[in-house]
């Protein structure tokens, strides 16, 4: 953690949308093309996998999945930094911190 700086930053997974692909792209000084907005909102349409199937979000049924066992290795061993990473990091790509499970 001690060689962090504001050359890094947290990508969140409910950063992954049309503005966190904004704001990352003018992080790393890159330009869209004009007109490409709507082909950009379309990516995040799909699955990423499989182009042709829609995409549907599963938090919830990772959720639910988690056993007691994977959920306090996660509070053992990764929320501590990852509630740091949150807490130090500017939120460059959403306006809330995020201190759920879903985001580790």
């Amino acid at each position: 953690m001690s060689g962090l700086d504001d050359n890094c930053k947290v990508l969140d997974y409910s950063d992954l949308n049309v503005e966190g692909a904004h704001i990352a792209a003018r992080f790393f000084n890159v330009r869209f093309l004009a007109g490409t907005e709507e082909h950009i909102g379309s990516m995040f349409e799909t699955h990423a996998k499989r182009p042709q199937v829609a995409f549907m979000g599963d938090i919830a049924a990772k959720q639910n999945a988690v056993t007691t066992s994977i959920q306090r290795n996660v509070e053992k061993w990764a929320l501590e930094d990852y509630l740091h990473l949150r807490r130090t990091q500017p939120l460059p790509f959403n306006a809330r911190p995020s201190t759920s499970m879903e985001t580790i």
